[in-house]
């Protein structure tokens, strides 16, 4: 009798032990964030969503590649960037358009370009500092863009008075005082160039009453075909050098166009 109940007492704490952890398992796997949880991906989902290893398809292109990955929008636009500036991860592949000639030809390759969803570029600058540019098949970015181009003409609605213009750039500011005040900026296309339409952008209040704004958000339309996000927080780039500083950032995304290969043919 006393040998059973010893067995059975051992079964539970087993049990008991392997509830245990299973519970650290699966709460090392969920994050709490304002009081929702949320599954953190496994790590059989991590290495199936990892970075794809550019360097490996370098090595498989022929000499035309010169050093970069080939890279296209389904809109048609197409990049040529060194693998030290771009980071591709593979949820981000979509099928191509057109299927190329020589499929013979690896990923990436100038005759077999990637078809991405959006590519994120590093920017490195020694006046501005590390960043990342997100460029994006234009649906998302129209819509984000309209967004806040209507966030921008509330903001200036409600608080009349809080609107001012600043070399070439309109600001719209909320309730509260210096950063604890939410801002919209819009930019004066004569003064910006470049760009189809105004680029609007918002920077929301501080948390704290001696904080600064958080990161602002930019986004656009590049051309009719990408467009363009990044961040950047004000205590780096003060509201009149944001001319400046987009100016460069355009640079940047010219420097990896490589038209030779485009699409002419329109999304359909």
């Amino acid at each position: 009798m006393i040998g059973t109940f010893g067995k059975y007492i051992s079964i539970l704490s087993l049990f008991a032990f392997c509830l245990a952890l299973l519970s650290c398992l699966t709460t090392d796997n969920v994050e709490t964030v304002d009081g929702n949880k949320y599954q953190l991906p496994t790590q059989k989902q991590k290495e199936l969503n990892s970075k794809l290893d550019l360097s490996y398809i370098l090595s498989k292109c022929s000499d035309d590649n010169n050093g970069s990955v080939f890279v296209r929008f389904r809109s048609g636009r197409a990049f040529a960037a060194p693998i030290d500036r771009i980071s591709i991860f593979k949820q981000e592949i979509v099928e191509p358009t057109v299927i190329p000639a020589n499929t013979s030809t690896p990923l990436g390759c100038k005759n077999n370009p990637l078809y991405l969803k959006l590519i994120n570029l590093i920017i490195k600058s020694e006046e501005f500092g590390d960043r990342t540019v997100i460029l994006s098949d234009s649906p998302g970015i129209l819509i984000l863009y309209k967004s806040t181009a209507r966030g921008f003409e509330r903001l200036c609605r409600k608080y009349p008075s809080n609107k001012k213009i600043m070399k070439g750039i309109t600001a719209c500011y909320g309730p509260g005082e210096g950063n604890r005040s939410a801002a919209y900026y819009r930019t004066d296309v004569a003064v910006h160039g470049s760009n189809l339409k105004p680029i609007y952008w918002s920077c929301p209040a501080a948390m704290h009453k001696d904080g600064a704004r958080l990161h602002c958000t930019v986004w656009y339309m590049y051309d009719e075909y990408f467009g363009v996000r990044y961040r950047y927080h004000e205590t780096n780039i003060t509201p009149d050098k944001f001319i400046e500083f987009d100016k460069y950032i355009q640079s940047q995304v010219r420097s990896i166009r490589y038209p030779e290969i485009d699409m002419t043919k329109p999304r359909d």
